[in-house]
């Protein structure tokens, strides 16, 4: 049980890690290549997100019957959440993007901008879950395992 335990967790990690490639990737093509932006906003999203998910549920995850449930259950949105940001970053947006641009020139807003509002926007709620699955992996291992000392995990 320990081991498919720690599996789950390390392959739960590797997908987060992988996201985060891929999205810093995709992020540098609608920059313009501009690999050193996509990469500095893609890890400030992905670590505030983590950050900020993880303290949102961590009394909650303490307070709830069955931790175990809501990890997976957190899982499989992710799953949902990456194939949606993959569908993102592979359509064609050329068109709302010159036109966007277009706008927000007008009002002296630079692109940069604009681009990362719009990836905040996109990245944020997949970041955010994947924080909340630290607490609820580390309350199902405590209750699982018989875990007495909070630190442990």
């Amino acid at each position: 049980m320990l081991v498919m335990f720690a599996a789950a967790l390390m392959a739960s990690g590797a997908a987060a890690t992988l996201n985060q490639v891929i999205w810093q990737r995709a992020l540098a093509r609608h920059l313009g290549g501009v690999e050193s932006h996509s990469a500095m906003l893609v890890v400030l999203v992905f670590m505030f997100g983590m950050g900020v998910g993880s303290l949102l549920t961590a009394a909650l995850s303490r307070r709830t019957r069955h931790p175990l449930y809501w990890l997976v259950g957190l899982e499989v949105v992710l799953v949902g959440c990456g194939l949606m940001v993959r569908w993102l970053a592979g359509a064609d947006v050329t068109e709302t993007i010159t036109s966007v641009q277009g706008g927000m020139a007008s009002f002296g807003i630079p692109y940069r901008l604009v681009y990362a509002v719009s990836a905040t926007t996109v990245f944020l709620p997949s970041c955010l879950l994947m924080g909340a699955t630290l607490p609820f992996a580390a309350e199902a291992a405590e209750r699982s395992f018989a875990i007495r000392s909070p630190h442990a995990v």
